[in-house]
């Protein structure tokens, strides 16, 4: 049966908060998650969009010693991201 809890509940499964600085984070598959990284990144994207920001991401694919790994910068929307710079 559903029961109630005292919040507040962060709902953000991931935690992006935490990321939120406008620093780029590499976040490592099997440390820092467990989806894939295009899940990863869907969740960014969502949770960047609801927070009034936007996400500069890459998705870096294994190697034969290195598992994926995702980059991902939050910054707030209208700022130039690193790529449009030049």
């Amino acid at each position: 049966m559903a029961r109630r809890i005292e919040g507040p509940y962060d709902f953000s499964r991931y935690g992006f908060t935490k990321f939120n600085d406008g620093a780029t984070w590499l976040l490592s598959k099997g440390e820092d998650y467990s989806v894939s990284g295009e899940t990863l990144l869907a969740n960014a994207r969502r949770w960047a969009r609801d927070e009034g920001l936007e996400v500069d991401y890459k998705l870096i694919e294994a190697g034969p010693r290195e598992p994926e790994q995702v980059a991902v910068r939050f910054r707030r929307t209208g700022l130039r991201s690193i790529s449009d710079a030049g």
